[in-house]
């Protein structure tokens, strides 16, 4: 079997609207106050709305490329298991999930906008600010490290179920 890139874009797009509106309907279920469209794009942009807007557009940048990486390295593993897509996927979430939710910490020592919560409200009117994310995102919510993972799960799998579906 050759190696196709279109394959991993287009399962990595589709496993990212997917993720992305089980992200959306986590906070508006209250089980989360991270937006991650917000966080990405308030890296750059300081107001709210722009960053939303900025934010979404490299989310789904990112779910094309990790679906380009999920791809590269399920062929360089074994391009033979297509039939097992849907669990290899699954792993590749997960794992993908669980550096996310160690990195958390990380990202809010380099973010911008992170302030902290005694600080909280000092900015300008639409200006975001954010709390100390923590570890696993503890910092906006404590079902947040739980949303971490599932989302990352979700996207393995609907990325495995698509690409085996499009190869």
């Amino acid at each position: 079997m050759e190696f196709s890139w279109w394959e991993g874009l287009a399962a990595g797009g589709v496993a990212t609207v997917l993720m992305t509106l089980l992200m959306q309907m986590g906070a508006a279920l209250g089980m989360t106050r991270m937006d991650m469209a917000v966080m990405l794009g308030s890296m750059v942009r300081r107001d709210a709305v722009s960053a939303r807007r900025l934010g979404l557009a490299v989310h789904f940048m990112n779910g094309l490329v990790f679906g380009l990486i999920y791809a590269l390295v399920w062929w360089a593993l074994d391009p033979a298991a297509l039939s097992d897509a849907w669990w290899i996927g699954l792993i590749f979430g997960g794992v993908h999930g669980l550096v996310a939710l160690v990195a958390m910490p990380m990202m809010s020592a380099v973010h911008p906008r992170v302030q902290a919560v005694s600080a909280m409200g000092d900015a300008s009117v639409g200006e975001v600010q954010l709390p100390p994310f923590g570890l696993g995102g503890r910092g906006f919510g404590a079902m947040t490290p739980v949303g971490i993972l599932l989302g990352h799960l979700v996207f393995g799998l609907v990325w495995g179920l698509a690409f085996w579906w499009l190869a």
